[in-house]
């Protein structure tokens, strides 16, 4: 990952203005931040690990701003347990199928949760409520932080995947073109920027190389599973 500051340059010498003339640093910078949250946003690359504490009774818990979407595994540890019960997510309408129109009704350990509401404010609903204590360990992919205009952040590293700098810089060069109403400029640094995101999206949600299914140990719940 490289700093907002490196890629000002960089998107200069893209330009062939190495110095404020038709696009100003602030627009730069903008542009910049705008193409950190358009490339986590559909490529889904920026992944974080987090843990939500669960209370007995309690079924409904609010997640980080910065979510885009729940990932898969999650796992729910109860207070004093080292076991790990899989959680299976669905979707809100299947939800009124699963626990009817009282998701309070019953109680015991959490197998089923469903997304609810949009960033900056979703939260998890678990089912059935719990009736223990207890970590739900998930992954979720972020929204980064954007940094400021000013160039005071310019030292600060603007997040975007690493080794996937260029897709950024295509797509920041894009929108410079299209403020410039060169078509034929724009159209060659989109096409670029799609073309990576597809290599992104792909290399995102493979962290790592392995054949067949991620839950292929039918007992990965029960501890099995390393976070």
């Amino acid at each position: 990952m490289a700093t907002l500051g490196t890629y000002l340059i960089r998107l200069r010498e893209r330009l062939s203005e190495p110095d404020e003339g038709f696009w100003s640093n602030s627009f730069l910078r903008a542009t910049l931040n705008e193409a950190a949250r358009d490339t986590a946003r559909r490529s889904e690359a920026l992944t974080v690990d987090a843990t939500l504490t669960i209370v007995a009774g309690t079924e409904s818990y609010a997640l980080p701003t910065t979510v885009v979407k729940v990932l898969e595994p999650i796992t729910f540890t109860p207070t004093g347990s080292s076991y790990r019960y899989p959680i299976t997510p669905i979707e809100r309408h299947a939800a009124i199928t699963r626990w009817g129109m009282h998701q309070d009704i019953g109680s015991g350990t959490p197998d089923t949760c469903v997304a609810t509401g949009y960033a900056p404010s979703m939260s998890l609903l678990f089912y059935p409520s719990p009736s223990t204590g207890g970590t739900v360990n998930y992954r979720y992919a972020k929204f980064p932080t954007d940094l400021t205009v000013t160039g005071s952040n310019d030292s600060s590293t603007l997040d975007v995947p690493g080794g996937w700098d260029d897709v950024a810089l295509d797509y920041a060069e894009w929108k410079c073109w299209l403020k410039r109403r060169n078509r034929e400029m724009a159209a060659d640094a989109r096409d670029r920027y799609q073309q990576g995101l597809i290599g992104l999206t792909d290399a995102g949600n493979r962290q790592i190389q392995v054949p067949g299914s991620i839950f292929g140990h039918q007992d990965w719940g029960r501890g099995g599973w390393d976070w």
